[in-house]
């Protein structure tokens, strides 16, 4: 036996041969050695190690195929050792003194990030990580490749991952600070006095497009960076994942952020993991029956985990706030809310808010008191401000101080290439435009065009065209008054009708109406050419290299223009347009026509047959550009509700339902019925198949007002029959149902139940039919409980739905497979097993968890699962059992160490097991008590 073993022993030797791999022999090592300190190299110039080394060309047959070309790059046609073999050959030399031996051996070396870090640590160079650029920390990832465990002092993987996160996260802030910061000191202290003690209360920056309020908020967080003790949150609510109407992807975006900042990456890791998985179980079809953690929950968990991390303060910011706004009330009053939960979640988190106004909302909900205490004026003006104490107190960038607008001033002149002023002269102008960046920007540029000795020879002449009511407006007429070329001019003022500009639209849109002469000489690539110039009124968009108006140019001109341009040039622009863009394809032209019809005022169906919406995007700044009814349109479109009620009084009532529908719908979903109510109760009157009745129902329920909710219901029931909506009404007795049994009235739910059986005998929804069998077992059961031959029939008529395409759907409609699990799981393993996938675990109460728990021992009890468990889950059955099933130590234990992978397992394990066995039966129980929770609203 020992024999057969030994024959049976597969040396190195033997193994080479077999690969047909060439052997390195020692000769090579003077070349291995040379190439290992080198990322990259020139076989041919290629300098060995010592002297006892073969000649270059045997060297190179051996050396080469243990080697990569560079086939991209600056470095092309060099090559570089792979790593098993460079690791191997700097095992080998062992010592820095040896390796820098090796690199002396090879003095012209390419000069790369990567060369240069690996020579840094070989020469234990000091290396501080903030100060390095992306390319040399990514370079220092390989150089720990190479020799992190072969050296002492290598910056370690966990350390680089933070310092390159951090740089990746800084970089849109040095952006902001390189072109220079005009030292806004009475802010920057308050911004340090507000992280430096605890706050309870998010800090809002506030001011116009422009500003300096990303750049203010930049330098502030650079400078506190500087502290060893402060981690960071940056999150830009116009970013496409972040979500304001679902607050949860804030607190995501926040947590993964600081997963590579904090030590503790483990914990924020199986947070973030669990945030997202709760994000993606939301259930469209019955968004309010939740079954998901709170908010406050998550928070909470934060603040354990900050806690944990002794992370020192925690900055998180939250900027472009009007993003939130534009949805709508129904989106920053909960967001505002929730962000209040935010900083109260640890006392080292300090919260800041930043956008171009300031919401009614964050001061109505987070300084209640100082609104009372400000008189009866309105939300937002000075006496309000005034009654908040610093350093909470909302700070307005509105304006400069005179010294920093005169450095500014000076600046911009020298930008323009002009010569510096006096003082007197600084402040004279300052004094008409206004301290205003904006405007101090425009009138450098205007002094350029006028000639700053102007201000000598003609200075009442300059100051008196500077001087105007709209400041803005006056510059940027002076701005077009300056252009030369009359044809650019053109475009730039009538042309600013249309929002993009490139050769064609000049042609076939601008030619006619703005009277342009194009010929061969100056055709529409020259006026092009001319107008991008105009960096003033004009921006390139990177997407397709046209030109667009400055959105602050149109807020400033448009009302202006239909004074001086002929209305019948308007319209002939708008009409070219439509023409032009629909003979187009894609979201940008799309975008365009449907601004230009709106702006025509074309009824809704025809825009209706043109959305696209991809183009919706490009439709979010059009605002009161167009009239009032297709500013309904357009907000239906882009998910938005119009905060002017004096727009929603003059809509249809099918417009005004949309509108109301969807401001309740997110009321709702953030907890909070009163003005949830207050929006639907706008009108009484109510469409034949309105959505409405069933959003006031849930408004009702919520508020614990079970007799009105059901009388709304009740009304929606008979409006919807008389329709002919038959799932509208069969879905609203279900809902009726659902009110009687969070009250405890199951005789009531029964005939209820019963009711909508009859109505479901006529519906060919397949999922509503189901729902309705469901809903029939789990009444009868609290009020017969006994009577199980009794359910038998219903039982039967719903398992035999359960075919393959049933639950594949189930699993996108989470409450309703919730539901039928806890009917049906003791009978479909694999309902069961796709039930805790989706679902997750979930310890909503002590009932749930203790279920949980119960069911976990009796699966780890089962010998086919057992071996399927993970050891950190037998680890938790195990503290169960201990604890008696202390529901306390279950839920601790599930939010905390719970990770996917284990749900999965644990998920597999149930759908292997056989029909009507013990551990289907506890984990019906644990359903069970998921559905009681969500009907009583825990």
């Amino acid at each position: 036996m020992a024999k057969a073993q030994s024959a049976a022993k597969l040396t190195l030797e033997d193994l080479q041969q077999l690969l047909a791999l060439p052997t390195v022999d020692e000769e090579l090592h003077p070349y291995l050695d040379a190439a290992s300190v080198l990322a990259a190299f020139d076989p041919l110039q290629l300098t060995p190690v010592g002297e006892a080394a073969p000649p270059r060309q045997v060297a190179l047959e051996v050396l080469l195929p243990l080697c990569e070309p560079i086939t991209e790059g600056t470095h092309r046609g060099l090559w570089t050792l792979s790593l098993a073999d460079r690791r191997s050959a700097l095992r080998r030399l062992g010592t820095r003194q040896r390796m820098r031996r090796a690199l002396r051996a090879n003095p012209d070396r390419p000069d790369t990030p990567l060369q240069r870090m690996f020579v840094r640590v070989v020469d234990r160079a000091p290396l501080q990580l903030d100060e390095l650029s992306r390319d040399e920390l990514a370079a220092l990832f390989t150089v720990n490749d190479w020799i992190g465990d072969i050296l002492r002092e290598v910056p370690d993987e966990a350390s680089l991952r933070r310092a390159l996160t951090t740089h990746d996260l800084t970089a849109p802030m040095r952006r902001l600070t390189s072109g220079g910061f005009v030292d806004r000191r009475n802010e920057l202290r308050q911004l340090e006095k507000y992280v430096s003690t605890e706050r309870t209360r998010p800090l809002f920056v506030f001011g116009p497009g422009g500003v300096g309020k990303s750049t203010l908020i930049a330098r502030f967080l650079l400078e506190q960076l500087e502290r060893d003790d402060t981690t960071f949150a940056y999150v830009d609510i116009d970013r496409p994942r972040i979500q304001p109407e679902r607050p949860l992807t804030v607190l995501l975006e926040v947590v993964t952020q600081l997963h590579s900042q904090l030590g503790v990456p483990d914990r924020t890791g199986l947070l973030a993991e669990q945030i997202a998985e709760s994000i993606g179980r939301e259930d469209d079809t019955r968004q309010f029956e939740t079954f998901q953690s709170g908010a406050v929950e998550w928070m909470l968990r934060l603040g354990e985990v900050l806690a944990q991390a002794s992370s020192g303060r925690t900055i998180i910011v939250v900027d472009t706030f009007e993003e939130a706004q534009f949805l709508g009330p129904e989106v920053a009053w909960p967001l505002v809310q929730f962000l209040l939960e935010l900083a109260r979640s640890a006392s080292t988190v300090h919260v800041m808010l930043s956008g171009r106004s300031l919401p009614p909302d964050y001061l109505v909900i987070v300084f209640p008191d100082a609104i009372v205490s400000g008189g009866e004026g309105v939300v937002g003006d000075e006496p309000t401000l005034a009654a908040i104490r610093q350093p909470e107190r909302p700070i307005d960038l509105e304006v400069l101080e005179l010294a920093p607008a005169r450095e500014l001033l000076e600046r911009s002149l020298e930008l323009e290439g002009q010569p510096p002023l006096v003082r007197r002269d600084l402040d004279d102008v300052i004094a008409i435009v206004s301290r205003n960046p904006m405007c101090l920007k425009l009138a450098a540029r205007l002094l350029r065009e006028e000639g700053v000795h102007k201000l000598r020879s003609a200075r009442s002449e300059v100051l008196t065209r500077l001087r105007a009511e709209k400041i803005q407006a006056l510059l940027y007429g002076r701005i077009l008054h300056h252009i030369h070329d009359d044809d650019v001019r053109a475009i730039a003022y009538p042309g600013l009708i249309v929002r993009r500009i490139d050769p064609d639209v000049i042609r076939n849109v601008l030619a006619e109406p703005c009277k342009l002469q194009l010929t061969v000489e100056h055709d529409e690539h020259q006026i092009f050419y001319d107008l991008q110039r105009e960096a003033a009124l004009v921006e390139l968009d990177p997407e397709d290299g046209s030109l667009r108006h400055r959105l602050d140019v149109r807020r400033a001109m448009l009302e202006d223009l239909t004074d001086h341009v002929d209305q019948a040039v308007v319209d002939q622009i708008d009409r070219a347009a439509v023409a032009y863009y629909e003979g187009r394809t894609g979201p940008i032209a799309r975008a365009e026509e449907i601004y230009h019809r709106l702006r025509r005022r074309e009824p809704s169906t025809l825009l209706d047959a043109r959305w696209m919406p991809e183009a919706g995007s490009r439709l979010k700044n059009v605002g009161d550009e167009v009239g009032a009814e297709q500013q309904l349109w357009l907000a239906e479109k882009l998910g938005r509700t119009l905060d002017d009620p004096s727009l929603r009084e003059t809509a249809s009532q099918e417009a005004w339902e949309a509108q109301a529908r969807r401001a309740a719908d997110r009321f709702l979903l953030s907890r909070l019925p009163e003005k949830a109510l207050d929006i639907l109760h706008e009108r009484s009157q109510r469409l034949p198949r309105s959505e409405l009745y069933a959003l006031e129902a849930e408004g009702y329920r919520f508020l614990g007002r079970h007799d009105d909710a059901l009388e709304v219901a009740r009304a929606g029931v008979e409006s919807a029959s008389r329709a002919g909506a038959i799932d509208m009404a069969l879905d609203l007795l279900l809902k009726m149902v659902v009110i009687e049994e969070g009250r405890d009235s199951f005789e009531a739910a029964h005939a209820l139940a019963d009711e909508a059986a009859a109505v479901a005998s006529h519906t060919s929804n397949e999922y509503l039919e189901l729902r309705t069998l469901v809903t029939r077992l789990r009444v009868d059961r609290h009020l017969r409980p006994e009577a199980h031959e009794s359910r038998q029939p219903v039982r039967f008529e719903a398992l035999e739905m359960l075919t393959p395409e049933m639950l594949s759907e189930l699993r996108t409609r989470p409450v309703l497979l919730r539901e039928v699990a806890a009917e049906l799981g003791k009978d479909h393993a694999q309902l069961a097993s796709s039930a805790i996938e989706i679902l997750g675990l979930e310890v909503a109460s002590d009932e749930q968890a203790q279920a949980l728990g119960h069911a976990l021992a009796t699966l780890n009890a089962d010998p086919p699962s057992e071996r399927r468990q993970s050891p950190a889950v037998i680890k938790g059955i195990e503290r169960f059992e201990k604890s008696e099933f202390d529901p306390v130590v279950i839920e601790e234990w599930v939010t905390k160490n719970m990770t996917t992978r284990d749900t999965q397992v644990i998920s597999g394990s149930v759908g292997a097991t056989e029909p009507r066995t013990k551990v289907l039966g506890d984990f019906r129980e644990y359903f069970r008590a998921g559905v009681e929770n969500s009907i009583r609203g825990v």
